[in-house]
């Protein structure tokens, strides 16, 4: 295991080897100081989710995507979903984002061999830490490191490896399923036989 103190003292030197490391901790840090230079794209996510309130612009009404805010369509494509859909279509994504990831932790827990348990609990941590990254970043508690979101922002191969890591957790439910059933079926069969039994035993044949 190693010391959080080395762990931070590495993560030290490595945002220091490197000078666009530095500007965006200091766009993270400060953006409204750095506004039209490291910080733009922060204030323009902020300006576009708080334009949005609670019902939101409209559909396809949100202007901060034309040539306003960078990146619209990948990396703060949650900024431009709460510009137009506002705060209640937010809370809706949140929501479906949170069953995602519950199902698949429910997954993992109800599978019995260990590869599957370590692939489910993979892919769900795969799922919930890009899509906490992104958030965070978008809403300002995180530094512009560009994580895309799942399933929402634009990218070709990052949605086809998402579409395979839903494609293996839909499998795993489905083989846990199956067990389940089986063992259902083998648990009652007992009772079964054994109330045919004593059927047969009160109600002789003649």
């Amino acid at each position: 295991v190693i010391p959080l103190g080395v762990f931070l003292v590495a993560a030290a030197a490595y945002t220091l080897s490197a000078p666009y490391r530095m500007d965006r901790l200091r766009a993270w840090y400060d953006p409204s100081s750095y506004a039209q230079t490291l910080g733009y794209q922060t204030m323009q996510g902020f300006i576009a989710i708080g334009s949005g309130g609670i019902m939101g612009q409209g559909i396809g009404e949100g202007i901060s995507k034309f040539s306003y805010l960078p990146e619209a369509h990948t990396d703060f494509a949650f900024a431009i979903l709460a510009q137009e859909w506002g705060l209640r279509g937010s809370i809706v994504m949140l929501v479906l984002f949170c069953i995602l990831i519950f199902f698949g932790f429910q997954c993992a827990w109800n599978t019995h061999d260990k590869f599957g348990e370590l692939l489910a609990a993979g892919i769900t941590l795969y799922f919930g830490g890009q899509g906490l990254i992104n958030l965070a970043m978008v809403c300002g508690l995180f530094p512009v490191v560009g994580v895309p979101l799942p399933f929402i922002s634009y990218g070709g191969t990052s949605l086809i490896v998402n579409l395979i890591a839903a494609a293996l957790l839909l499998n795993i439910a489905r083989r846990n399923y199956k067990t389940a059933v089986m063992a259902a079926r083998l648990r009652m069969q007992p009772h079964a036989q054994s109330m045919k039994k004593e059927t047969r035993s009160h109600f002789q044949l003649h």
